[in-house]
């Protein structure tokens, strides 16, 4: 490669510096989002030969690794970068030990990342493919970079920390990959052996192959989430893991002949299924490591009693979903209809008008409007059983309250100031529990850390107090809202989890949540709060995806602005849209109206007496036939402990 005696004098400064020496020395350079590790595109089909092309370009560098065009040079057409990790480990130790046991590694261009670790780079005459995480070679904090892979470079920067090379292309040459580090990378591993597929059936046929016969791995991966990115000419299918845009590459390969490989280790059911690949960068699986994997949590025995109930037990355990690009999912097509009569009336809500299963509401405000306030006593009443809009009981449900915003010691006097003691908190809401832990819920394994806890507490509701300290980035940039949504979200949404989140407004109201427009596409509810007076909080519907969500919602409130207990209750039957009381009186005069248990049957009841009504009037309705809006709010357990 290019020696230091033939770089140009002057070291690069800007982006557009940096790209013109990367050009130079052969490699791909990639654009990435500005304070982020995430490519702007999808990077493995871009190819950058002119500088001018990142001329408006003000995010942060990366280098496509893998072959690169030698100026100089024709052998060793590759390059792969060794990823020191020191956040989870040290891998700064780990390779003096493989220094100490196979040798020294040569100079090479070397650069140190944000959080204190190191990318290495070596040439080579074969390709070197990823390997990370459960199928990482030389150590598990030692990543590689090669062949679909990518580092990001300087001049970037994360959360203001700089990439920087320490011994960089203009002053060093790259080294080419000693014989024992090649050999630690590519060597066939030692096969485990492979132990017969259980069957607990007569037939002739085992399990393994009675499932093959009906499996169609397009649709069981979309049923599952996963995204598919794009088909390779050689028909090779790329595809995204569960959480992850396609856009950002992809954590898995089906090919052809069926078999299905993954790379990724945030799937953490499949970590051990299947059998790994020769060079240990993935796992191969078949349809019936899977199905054991995914769908029976790696028991066998189950699994295979699942099969051999019924031919067609696995179809029934499974989720249908729309098939992509429409090719043939192997089943009916008439199977991708909605089948009407299957609908249940909507999920319960676990607050009315507030706070839903599997929906994310949205609530922002002006600041010291009683936000954190308002979230703080429904993730209470939630935990207790108790819905404060109708003044009725309902089951209670576990709950994750993350606090963004005020740290544990102003937690705990909010919770003094609602009645309870801190410290004997989970006696009394064994259910309920809180952190102040900074969560970038829009980063993969911190997600994955997350909704393992979410799943070991049984909770039924989040709460994200204080939206922009769990997004990584520029907050008025889209990617870290997208991001949060698809590792964190959507997944909660898909557990039938409520989320429900507070942030603060920009300037200008109207335009909802400080920061990317994207605050008000993703949520199912956005709600604007404000005061009415000392003792009133008003919530307006500012978009929703349904109408469960009603126009507006008023609140008296006792004791916010003091350090008496805080007390919420639904105000009088001011609020309510008009007719909301005269189609609440047509209800009560239904006929055997206590038997008519969905909001579905009271209006077909309604419509058969020729009463008209919108959705949102019937919503009000039922809301105002259950609330306080009849009595007093205050008595009978008005409050919101």
């Amino acid at each position: 490669m290019t020696g230091a005696d033939e770089c140009t004098s002057a070291l690069p400064v800007t982006t557009r510096d940096y790209v013109t020496e990367i050009i130079r020395l052969g490699l791909p350079p990639i654009p990435v989002k500005k304070n982020s590790k995430v490519p702007t595109g999808k990077w493995a089909d871009i190819t950058v030969d002119n500088p001018a092309d990142f001329t408006d370009h003000d995010g942060n560098l990366g280098i496509k690794l893998g072959e690169f065009r030698d100026p100089n040079n024709l052998f060793d057409p590759y390059v792969f970068a060794l990823d020191i990790d020191v956040k989870n480990g040290d891998g700064l130790a780990d390779l003096e030990t493989l220094q100490a046991t196979h040798g020294p590694l040569p100079d090479t261009w070397t650069a140190t990342t944000p959080s204190g670790g190191r990318h290495l780079l070596f040439r080579t005459s074969s390709p070197v493919r990823n390997q990370q995480g459960a199928g990482n070679r030389l150590s598990p904090n030692i990543d590689i970079r090669g062949e679909g892979g990518y580092i990001v470079t300087a001049p970037s920067t994360i959360n203001g920390k700089p990439y920087r090379w320490e011994r960089s292309p203009w002053n060093t040459e790259i080294a080419d990959a000693p014989d024992w580090l090649i050999d630690l990378l590519t060597a066939e591993p030692e096969q485990p052996e492979l132990k017969p597929t259980p069957s607990l059936s007569l037939n002739s046929e085992s399990p393994a192959d009675r499932l093959r016969a009906t499996w169609v791995w397009e649709t069981e991966l979309a049923a599952d989430g996963w995204t598919r990115s794009h088909t390779e000419p050689n028909g090779d299918q790329r595809w995204a893991r569960p959480g992850k845009p396609a856009r950002e590459g992809h954590s898995a390969v089906l090919h052809p002949d069926g078999a299905f490989v993954v790379w990724t280790t945030s799937v953490q059911a499949l970590n051990t299924a299947g059998r790994p690949t020769v060079d240990r960068s993935g796992r191969t699986l078949s349809p019936y490591d899977y199905y054991v994997a995914v769908r029976h949590h790696g028991d066998d025995r189950k699994a295979c009693a699942a099969i051999n109930e019924d031919d067609w037990a696995i179809a029934k355990a499974r989720t249908p979903a729309s098939p992509q690009n429409d090719e043939p999912t192997g089943r009916s097509p008439h199977e991708l209809l909605i089948d009407w009569s299957t609908i249940n009336d909507r999920p319960d809500a676990l607050i009315d008008g507030l706070i839903f299963p599997g929906r994310w509401t949205a609530i922002y405000s002006e600041p010291k409007q009683g936000k954190s306030t308002l979230l703080l006593a429904l993730s209470l009443a939630a935990a207790r059983g108790h819905d404060p809009i109708t003044n009725t009981n309902r089951e209670p449900v576990g709950v994750l309250y993350c606090d963004g915003e005020m740290g544990r010691f102003d937690l705990a006097e909010r919770l003094d100031d609602f009645g309870y003691i801190p410290e004997e908190l989970h006696s009394e809401l064994p259910g309920w529990h809180a952190t102040d832990t900074t969560l970038k819920l829009g980063k993969d394994e911190t997600a994955s850390r997350f909704l393992s806890l979410v799943d070991e507490l049984n909770i039924g509701l989040v709460v994200l107090d204080g939206l922009n300290g769990f997004l990584e980035g520029e907050e008025n940039s889209s990617g870290p809202v997208l991001e949060l949504f698809e590792a964190t979200i959507q997944p909660l949404k898909q557990r039938n989890v409520a989320v429900i989140s507070g942030d603060n407004s920009g300037k200008d109201r109207s335009k909802g949540s400080r920061g990317s427009s994207t605050k008000n596409d993703k949520p199912d509810g956005v709600l604007l709060l404000s005061r009415l007076d000392t003792n009133g909080l008003k919530l307006t519907r500012q978009l929703a995806r349904t109408s469960a969500y009603p126009p507006k919602t008023e609140l008296t409130v006792l004791n916010l602005d003091n350090s008496d207990p805080t007390k919420i209750a639904p105000a009088t039957a001011k609020g309510y849209l008009a007719g909301t009381r005269e189609l609440a009186d047509e209800i009560d005069t239904l006929d055997n109206i206590d038997e008519l248990r969905s909001h579905r049957a009271i209006k077909k009841a309604l419509r058969a007496k020729d009463i008209h009504f919108s959705n949102d009037v019937f919503t009000d309705a039922m809301r105002y036939r259950a609330s306080g809006a009849r009595r007093d709010p205050f008595q009978t357990g008005g409050d919101m402990e």
